[in-house]
C-alpha cells in the first residue's frame, strides 16, 4: 500500500470537515431561495441511496478480494478529489460577496 491504513485515516479525518459544505451549503447557495430545500434534499437522497444500496455490495466485493484495509484507502481516495474541487468553486453567498466588494472598494 502506498501510504497505509493510518495515512488513509488521517486523510479521512482531514476531509470530513467539508462534508457539511457538500451536503448543505453549496447546493443551497447554487440555486434560488425557492429551490434550496429541493437542492439539499436531492443531494441527501442521492447520497443515502448510493451509500445504502450501491456501496455495500460493491465495497464488499472489493474487501473480499483485497482485504478490509483497502476500504479506508478507498474512502480517502473518494473524498480527496472533492476536497480539491472545492478550492476552485466561486463564492455565491450574497453577504460574503458584498463584504468582499466593500473591502476591494476601500483599497
Amino acid at each position: 500500500m502506498v501510504f497505509g491504513w493510518y495515512g488513509a485515516v488521517v486523510g479521512l479525518i482531514a476531509c470530513w470537515g467539508y462534508c457539511p459544505l457538500l451536503m448543505a451549503v453549496i447546493p443551497s447557495e447554487r440555486v434560488s431561495l425557492s429551490l434550496a430545500a429541493l437542492a439539499v434534499g436531492t443531494v441527501s437522497a442521492v447520497s443515502e441511496l448510493v451509500g445504502t444500496l450501491l456501496a455495500p455490495p460493491f465495497l464488499g466485493l472489493i474487501a473480499d478480494k483485497f482485504g478490509l484495509n483497502i476500504m479506508m484507502i478507498l474512502a480517502a481516495a473518494c473524498l480527496i478529489p472533492l476536497f480539491l474541487v472545492m478550492f476552485f468553486m466561486k463564492e455565491t453567498a450574497p453577504r460574503i460577496l458584498s463584504l468582499k466588494n466593500s473591502v476591494k472598494a476601500q483599497m
